[in-house]
């Protein structure tokens, strides 16, 4: 049985003390046993900017607007942490320098062909093609990119390749999320 529990706390160390009293052949026994956690090596939650976001398209973007050079604009947001994707233009602006992680996928209409480009600024950081000329079915693609991005970067995904519709609904959403690594 727990007789004392003790802690304390500062200069941003924490100790504990804890104290037990046993008494199985009616003879005192007791252990003592301390701790010191050093909570100033390790950052808080609180120390970690979080930056996150996910959004898909609502609706499937027709043929005609589906052009090269065309960038996406994912209008349905589910995750902004931190704010920094922007629903009507498409482009996420990093808010700060790090490393992140990006990923996309889009659904290709039947008889169609698409290429996909993760752009920063305007640089080409990665890109998928999906091509379903000839065949009578939709075609789900999946981008994963990791790259360091400054501050202020504009994120964003456009066509590079294009030809048909590209779909987003009930069967698969046409989608972008981002977040940083550290």
């Amino acid at each position: 049985m727990d007789s004392h529990a003790d802690k304390t706390k500062g200069n941003g160390n924490m100790t504990l003390s804890r104290t037990r009293s046993l008494d199985p052949t009616n003879r005192k026994y007791e252990t003592h046993r301390k701790g010191r956690l050093l909570t100033s090596q390790s950052p808080s939650v609180s120390d970690v900017t979080t930056i996150a976001f996910y959004a898909y398209m609502s609706n499937t973007l027709p043929s005609a607007e589906a052009t090269v050079h065309h960038v996406l604009i994912f209008d349905v947001v589910k995750t902004n942490v931190g704010n920094a994707y922007n629903p009507f233009s498409g482009i996420f602006i990093a808010p700060e320098t790090g490393v992140y992680v990006f990923s996309w996928g889009f659904l290709n209409g039947e008889g169609s062909h698409h290429s996909v480009q993760l752009m920063v600024n305007a640089d080409e950081m990665g890109v998928v093609h999906s091509h379903t000329v000839g065949i009578r079915n939709y075609a789900q693609s999946t981008g994963v990119v990791t790259c360091l991005v400054n501050k202020v970067d504009d994120v964003f995904l456009r066509l590079n390749d294009a030809n048909g519709p590209i779909v987003s609904n009930i069967h698969g959403k046409t989608f972008f999320t981002g977040w940083k690594l550290n």
